[in-house]
């Protein structure tokens, strides 16, 4: 279970995330996960997010899909995510998704307590994500 706090400088915003491994995956069942994060890629700020999401790696492959459902609070409403996680090599992942509004590209370096992930948002934008976890 994770527990954190993600914090926007463009809008000055903190909010609370939360991240519950409910099943993990094994080799016949799927991982299933659930959180709440900000609903942030392209709302306005101050909504949250509540999220359902189930994946699977693709045996003999570094590919594992994921499809869910979550609740946003600026929608008002259920949107289905889904996208594919391809693990590269031990540091990298990229990550073609929807969010359940527009597709996206994310390519994460990660470390055993840290990472950096540089996004294409909607085809249009440029970002960047932080993570550190202790």
């Amino acid at each position: 279970m994770g527990i954190g706090i993600e914090y926007n400088p463009v809008v000055d915003e903190v909010v609370p995330t939360f991240n519950w491994i409910a099943v993990t995956e094994t080799p016949s069942r799927p991982l299933v996960t659930f959180g709440m994060s900000s609903d942030r890629i392209f709302t306005e700020e101050g909504n949250l997010s509540y999220m359902m999401t189930l994946a699977k790696g693709i045996p003999g492959t570094s590919l594992a899909p994921y499809v869910g459902s979550s609740y946003s609070e600026s929608e008002k409403g259920l949107l289905f995510p889904a996208g594919v996680n391809w693990t590269i090599d031990e540091h990298w992942t990229l990550m073609p998704m929807f969010d359940g509004r527009n597709g996206h590209l994310m390519l994460t370096y990660s470390q055993a307590n840290w990472n950096v992930t540089g996004l294409y948002l909607k085809g249009q934008r440029w970002g960047i994500s932080f993570g550190i976890g202790f």
